[in-house]
């Protein structure tokens, strides 16, 4: 068994087995294009306002741009931080997976605290006193982006 699997989860094998042949597959699949071609799975969404199929585009457009201008920089080690360095970097984000395991918290709530790490650190300059309460401070802003009730402190 891998030594990533928590004491409650199986090995792959294992729930290959206990699956055997119960998976039930559709019979109504269609085939796809080449993967050289771009398939519009909204085509048929144009009647429909609530779906806004006729605004995916713009959609997707905006929100490429807002991601592009709310990333981090990714030289901001080298250019911005002076007393710390990657290898801090990720003693505190090893730590934040643990905290994360330990309260048994959802994933999304460690991918977004490693952005906001990553977006605060790559404006700011940083020592190494400051940087747990950092990493647990974005904990904190993404766990309350994500649940309503708040994280107990211990």
């Amino acid at each position: 068994m891998s030594k990533y699997f928590g004491k409650h989860d199986n090995d792959v094998e294992v729930i290959e087995r206990k699956i055997g042949n119960r998976l039930d597959f559709s019979e109504d699949v269609k085939v796809l294009a080449p993967a050289n071609q771009i398939v519009d799975v909204d085509v048929d969404d144009d009647e429909n306002p609530g779906l806004c199929a006729t605004m995916i585009r713009e959609i997707y457009s905006h929100l490429k741009a807002s991601e592009a201008k709310k990333r981090s920089s990714t030289d901001y080690m080298a250019k911005v931080q002076k007393e710390i360095d990657i290898r801090m970097r990720a003693i505190l984000i090893d730590w934040l997976v643990e905290v994360v395991d330990v309260h048994v918290l959802d994933p999304k709530i460690l991918y977004l605290n490693v952005n906001y790490i990553d977006r605060y650190l790559s404006g700011n300059p940083m020592n190494t006193e400051r940087l747990q309460l950092l990493g647990i401070t974005c904990m904190m802003i993404a766990y309350k982006h994500e649940v309503v009730y708040p994280l107990p402190l211990e």
